[in-house]
């Protein structure tokens, strides 16, 4: 008997440049490859699209005939799991000349070019997917915004008279370029870059003591400037919170790392190899994708 796991399930605009290939058909060329040709470096890992499917050809999705699926995994270095039995020590995986891969199921639904992407934590993250999917394009480029929860972009909108933003940025994961347009992180990036810091941590703030203090105007643009940020290199920034009124005079703290568009599900566990079908992450993904969008996320 199967037991049942949660995954997590985020939504994702892409964006192409004006230049890029069409995203329908770089898939199908990746697909048409072999599985050693279609393997590319991202990060120091090996990564691979896996598997293409289309709506019409996976039963319970045909109601959506032309929405892609797939899967990408990456090969996975270092200390790996080990099988466990009740009654004998944990002992080694023989993987017979292979390595332990881990993958992450996406949808991709061209009439409204948004993607709903599994969280995997040892899987490809969604900036690693784009980095894949970037490598087999003649022409420009994707870019895959995460989609945040209408309360929190309406918070963040109507905030108003920031009186603190605090930011913390893993330095290591951008570059120089990343803050071009931003004087305030720039100045900020180098002085940590001539100090080999690898940490760039920010507190802004006013004497909360002073009624109506605030930080002026530039420091809404700092926020709004690491929140885009993030949605492109995700892993670089660690931390992003503003404070200022919002509804009222009371300041209200917005952590805007989590105010990601976020739905859990459950997926059936097979006893046998201990991992979800990627069929079964495909129906759950629709399921996911289908709410969101009777609810208007993807327009």
């Amino acid at each position: 008997m199967p037991s049942t796991n949660t995954i997590k399930v985020h939504l994702f605009r892409i964006v192409p440049s004006d230049d890029a290939d069409q995203l329908t058909e770089v898939l199908e060329r990746i697909d048409g490859q072999g599985l050693r040709e279609r393997i590319r470096p991202v990060r120091g890992r090996r990564f691979r699209l896996e598997r293409l499917a289309l709506g019409r050809d996976i039963p319970g999705l045909d109601s959506n005939p032309e929405i892609r699926l797939f899967n990408v995994m990456n090969f996975r270095d270092g200390h790996g799991p080990g099988q466990a039995d009740i009654d004998s020590p944990l002992t080694g995986i023989d993987y017979d000349g292979g390595a332990p891969g881990e993958d992450t199921a996406v949808l991709y639904d061209p009439a409204t070019s948004c993607m709903a992407i599994q969280y995997a934590q040892n899987g490809p993250r969604h900036s690693a997917i784009q980095e894949y999917l970037n490598d087999f394009i003649a022409n420009g480029c994707y870019t895959l915004n995460v989609k945040l929860d209408e309360d929190f972009e309406r918070k963040f909108r109507e905030q108003r008279s920031l009186q603190r933003v605090e930011v913390k940025i893993d330095t290591s994961q951008v570059s120089r370029d990343s803050f071009e347009g931003n004087a305030a992180l720039t100045h900020a990036y180098r002085a940590s870059e001539e100090l080999d810091g690898t940490i760039l941590d920010i507190n802004i703030s006013v004497d909360g003591r002073r009624r109506g203090a605030a930080l002026n105007g530039t420091a809404k643009t700092v926020a709004e400037f690491v929140k885009n940020l993030g949605q492109r290199r995700p892993e670089a920034i660690k931390k992003l919170e503003t404070k200022g009124p919002v509804d009222g005079d009371k300041p209200e703290i917005i952590d805007l790392l989590g105010g990601k568009l976020t739905k859990e599900i459950g997926v059936a566990v097979s006893t046998d190899d201990y991992r979800m079908d990627i069929e079964d992450r495909w129906n759950a993904l629709f399921r996911v994708y289908s709410s969101w969008h009777r609810n208007g996320y993807t327009r």
